[in-house]
């Protein structure tokens, strides 16, 4: 058998792989008769592939659905406000969890750099910032705060609000405004409107009238009540004598002199101020105190005999208030 393959005419095999060869004629003659014969050179058309049809609507039901699960299961998960008040607007996550100790009452925590509005009855308002952590009764009618800071508003004739703080209690009074800081190092009631009564040892009382501030120690123990824009001087001095007030160990020279620093630097509304030193330091002290105020607010002075207030008589004590602090 020969397996070796024909040999080709001069130039055929060039032609039939090489389209810029010369044309063969021995091929070019077979490829004339069967020209009829070829199919047309029409490249093969191939129809674009569709997209596919997304299924937006299951999408969407997905979504629905995820939502209205997500939504029931907090409602049921999240313990009701007490005493009527109501989460108004929240910026960021919070946590409320019921108090076992307390029944009825709930914790309100914030995370960090979340916020809270709340609302209650009687156009009370609490307004929660970053980290706070308080607790709201079950009768709605007190808050403990924790941590952290908030700003409350009461409302009505009946919308006072009890607070407890750093071992402390107070009042609010009605149409008051007030912000509430609280930390390791103690706490810090300013009053912007209306007026609060603290509570604190062993029946000890302060009353803080608008626009002044306290502070108390993280024993409870509360500083003397000043306005925030008292001298500096003032302050200074007050922290003197409320240390010696404390029992803490001091030079009674020292007292001495911050108590004549205060009596100088005093203007017509520190009146409140000297009201509470008044209070806190020995008998012997207190005629010099008791005279600054009567200079200061003479209409108190009427209502007020000058050895009642010395004695700290309740009476002549609460008559000087009401008059001096309208």
């Amino acid at each position: 058998m020969n397996d070796q393959a024909p040999n080709l005419p001069s130039g055929v095999e060039d032609y039939l792989w090489d389209t810029a060869a010369p044309v063969a004629p021995q091929v070019a003659a077979m490829e004339q008769p069967l020209a009829a014969l070829a199919a047309p050179s029409t490249a093969l058309f191939v129809p674009p592939a569709k997209p596919a049809r997304r299924a937006w609507w299951l999408a969407l039901a997905a979504s629905l659905l995820l939502a209205a699960a997500l939504f029931i299961l907090t409602r049921s998960s999240t313990p009701p406000i007490p005493g009527g008040w109501t989460i108004s607007s929240h910026t960021g996550p919070i946590t409320t969890s019921p108090v076992k100790s307390q029944p009825g009452s709930l914790l309100i925590a914030m995370d960090a750099g979340a916020k809270a509005e709340l609302t209650g009855p009687q156009a009370r308002r609490i307004s929660a910032g970053d980290s706070a952590r308080f607790v709201l009764a079950a009768s709605g009618d007190e808050i403990s705060l924790e941590h952290g800071s908030i700003f409350l508003q009461t409302g009505s004739q009946d919308g006072a609000l009890s607070l407890a703080f750093a071992g402390a209690r107070a009042t609010l009074s009605p149409h008051a405004a007030a912000q509430l800081a609280t930390n390791e190092r103690g706490a810090t009631l300013t009053l912007k409107t209306g007026n609060a009564i603290i509570m604190f040892g062993k029946g000890q009382r302060v009353r803080v009238p608008a626009e002044a501030r306290c502070e108390l120690a993280p024993d409870g123990s509360a500083a003397t009540p000043r306005y925030y824009d008292a001298p500096g001087i003032l302050a200074k001095s007050l922290a003197v004598i409320d240390s010696a007030y404390a029992g803490e160990k001091s030079d009674p020279r020292d007292t001495t002199v911050a108590l004549e620093s205060v009596l100088k630097a005093a203007r017509p509304r520190d009146a409140m101020t000297l009201w509470h030193v008044l209070q806190r330091v020995p008998r012997e002290s207190r005629g010099p105190i008791v005279d600054r105020m009567q200079e200061l607010a003479p209409a108190a002075a009427k209502s007020s005999p000058r050895d009642a207030l010395i004695n700290l008589d309740p009476a002549a004590l609460d008559a000087w208030w009401n008059d001096a602090m309208p």
